[in-house]
């Protein structure tokens, strides 16, 4: 029994599916994260920076390292480093997490080249990448100006520059 639709969509339509290809590495098809990802990103990136923040405020002048520390020093010293690497292991997850989400852009043939690539890109090199695929600057050809164009032009600028 065929069913009839009122709409019928290619979900690869709908989302802007771009094909990419790598020579060492073959075809892929690539889509850009949907909004939910992009906004729960989005938050772990904002997440990501106040820890940064949080990072770089916290002042370690206070405990002598060349010098012999109290315990009190010591106790504090400890708690200070479990402190810090909980927030560096947050920022690890957050990493992980939009790692994930950026795999699962990624469609090959062998899901195993999809690890390869993302795993070898650096995140600016994987934000350059969706930039050019799915953000283009396109960058119109001038059209040609006549020599009477070009004085005129070369007039308001003088005029613009001497005023």
């Amino acid at each position: 029994m065929t069913e009839t639709y009122d709409f019928q969509f290619s979900l690869s339509n709908l989302q802007n599916t771009k094909s990419l290809f790598i020579e060492e590495l073959g075809e892929f098809k690539v889509r850009q994260p949907g909004a939910g990802e992009r906004l729960e990103i989005s938050k772990r990136l904002r997440r990501q920076n106040e820890i940064i923040n949080e990072l770089n405020d916290i002042n370690v002048d206070d405990y002598s390292l060349t010098g012999k520390l109290t315990d009190a020093q010591e106790k504090e010293l400890k708690k200070l480093s479990k402190y810090i690497t909980a927030l560096q292991n947050e920022i690890e997850q957050i990493k992980a997490y939009e790692l994930t989400i950026y795999k699962t852009c990624f469609s090959h043939s062998d899901p195993s080249a999809v690890d390869i690539l993302l795993n070898t890109l650096s995140d600016n090199e994987r934000m350059e990448l969706f930039n050019k695929m799915f953000n283009p600057i396109i960058i119109k050809k001038p059209e040609p100006i006549t020599v009477e164009q070009a004085e005129s032009i070369k007039t308001e600028v003088v005029d613009e520059v001497k005023s």
